[in-house]
């Protein structure tokens, strides 16, 4: 059970509620397509007139191909169909991708080749949302977004990561509250380097218990003790996770206060409590986990909890967002000698637009502390230990680094796997932006700075020297960029579009470069622990560490996207 403080839940929950008098409606930001494109409100509904829509909306047509240096190096094309049917509050809504970059798999087909040319899939969105204001439910597969408009947002990242998910939503002239529930992994079957050999190891402690049901004389296994085998995990893949998260918030005339709280959890896929109660989930867990009650659970979740701030005048915007994972009070230990000297584990964002006569500008910036969204192990030297899949509760969509496409391994990279702050842990990033109209074109420009270092979604703790190193050496507190080398990527990114009626064209290129970049590194072990069966999932999960090589980023793609008018 995490190590969080209740002072902070108490502060967070103080902040947001003593503050409560009347304000004004907010409008919710743009997303997907729509934010890429930059499509002002008034253009957006002028691509067709409202009475001439098939299913009561515009359904769109996009095709788009182009080339990027940091994947697979290949030219790649694309293709989109977007369907939406609207009636009153009720709204379906369906967005498949059909694509080649070769970052997935190829969809099978009946043909020579067996698959359909190298172009796979992709489902970005599929459900129901039901929005009568000032009541909102969504259930179905959607990109999910933060409450700010950042390029930083802290508990939900801000790619707009596709996932299954379930949320209600309340927003009145002065109060917004909002609870969701995010699938990560459910009945998953993907095969991994770390939890292929987990799951292996754990079915040959059931079949060893089957048959030797005493154990071994005279030695004590905590991987053959029947009491510690309480897996509910498949014989493959990941565990079962999920996330809730919630929004507790007041508006005030032109700026919003809000509490955020979020869980992870694993072993199971579902919470019924966490998405239904409004007690924070601090306190749900506790009640439920803690033992010698008669309603005590096995569950030993992940809670992270902040707050955010926003403001929005006519010609201006500013935020700031706050996420704390875990923290203590060593620093008080002159006080309390009991008080844990645990690291720091916290992240945040800021930043704002200006409009002037010359154009949008705007400045971002967001950074997390090491150790920051990972899991902690189950023990003092924060290992996986006994049952690993109860503790894979890093606030990632997988608890993996790489995975298996058959025989070749295949990275996960960062951006795409976390479901908080895109760059995760051991970071600092600041971006710059401009946006203007030029003969009728919408230019954004952006121009980001990114200084990373070692980086573990899944891994709790890093390499087994960096472990040791906060118990034998005293390194407690806040760490950042301790590990010696770090990446230093700068990038400038370009889009321009133009509606052309029912026509929108659009393109984009980024130019910039990765110094010292980022590689999954093998973690090094425990010399004193190193062979079977003590072998844990830790030292099967990658770690990304900063490299002496460097790398150019180039990307550049050119995209059509088409209103079909009623058939």
């Amino acid at each position: 059970m995490r190590n969080f403080n209740q002072i902070w839940l108490v502060l967070c929950l103080f902040a947001v509620f003593s503050l409560a008098r009347p304000g004004a409606q907010e409008e919710e930001p743009k997303r997907g397509i729509d934010k890429f494109l930059g499509l002002f409100d008034d253009e957006r509904k002028s691509i067709i007139p409202n009475d001439n829509l098939l299913f009561g909306m515009p359904q769109y047509l996009d095709f788009s191909f182009g080339f990027d240096t940091g994947f697979n190096k290949v030219f790649w094309v694309g293709m989109g169909l977007e369907l939406d049917y609207i009636a009153g509050p009720f709204h379906l809504t369906s967005d498949i991708v059909f694509k080649n970059d070769q970052k997935y798999t190829p969809a099978e087909a009946m043909i020579p080749s067996g698959s359909l040319g190298g172009f796979y899939f992709f489902l970005n969105e599929g459900g129901i949302i039901i929005d009568k204001k000032p009541l909102l439910f969504q259930i179905g597969r959607f990109r999910n977004y933060d409450e700010l408009d950042s390029p930083y947002t802290l508990y939900i990242n801000s790619n707009g990561i596709s996932a299954n998910t379930l949320k209600f939503r309340w927003e009145s002239a002065h109060f917004i509250y909002q609870t969701q529930w995010i699938s990560l992994n459910w009945n998953n079957s993907s095969s991994s380097p770390a939890w292929n050999e987990y799951n292996m190891r754990k079915q040959e402690e059931r079949d060893w218990l089957a048959e030797n049901s005493s154990g071994v004389p005279g030695v004590y296994n905590p991987y053959l003790d029947p009491a510690s085998n309480t897996s509910t995990l498949n014989s493959y893949g990941f565990p079962d996770r999920g996330v809730n998260y919630k929004i507790f918030a007041l508006k005030v005339n032109d700026w919003r206060l809000g509490f955020l709280d979020a869980a992870v959890y694993s072993g199971r896929p579902f919470d019924f409590e966490y998405l239904l109660s409004p007690i924070p989930m601090y306190f749900t867990q506790y009640f439920k986990a803690t033992g010698g009650r008669p309603w005590a659970t096995e569950e030993n979740d992940n809670c992270l909890m902040g707050l955010f701030w926003d403001v929005k005048k006519s010609n201006w915007d500013a935020y700031a967002q706050v996420l704390v994972d875990d923290f203590s009070l060593g620093f008080l230990r002159f006080l309390y000698s009991g008080f844990s000297q645990n690291p720091w584990k916290a992240a945040w964002a800021l930043g704002g637009r200006v409009q002037t006569p010359i154009g949008r500008f705007g400045f971002h910036h967001g950074g997390a502390l090491k150790y920051t969204f990972e899991p902690i192990g189950t023990n003092g030297d924060g290992r996986y230990r006994d049952d690993a899949a109860a503790t894979a509760y890093g606030y990632n969509y997988y608890p993996e680094t790489r995975y298996y496409n058959g025989s070749k391994v295949i990275n996960l990279l960062i951006e795409d796997t976390m479901v908080g702050y895109k760059y995760g842990e051991n970071n600092l990033a600041f971006q710059a932006d401009y946006q203007n109209k030029f003969w009728g074109f919408l230019f954004t420009s952006e121009l980001e700075l990114v200084l990373a270092g070692n980086n573990s979604p899944a891994n709790p703790w890093h390499d087994y020297d960096a472990r040791a190193s906060m118990y034998k050496d005293g390194r407690y507190g806040s760490q950042l960029f301790n590990d010696g080398q770090i990446e230093k990527r700068l990038e400038f990114r370009l889009n321009i579009s133009r509606n052309f009626g029912p026509l929108s064209v659009y393109t984009a290129i980024a130019l910039g470069g990765r110094f010292n970049k980022l590689e999954l590194k093998a973690p090094k072990e425990d010399p004193f622990i190193s062979d079977y069966p003590y072998r844990t999932v830790d030292d099967e999960i990658w770690i990304w560490k900063a490299t002496n090589k460097h790398e150019l980023i180039f990307r550049f793609s050119i995209g059509f996207r088409y209103a079909i008018p009623v058939i």
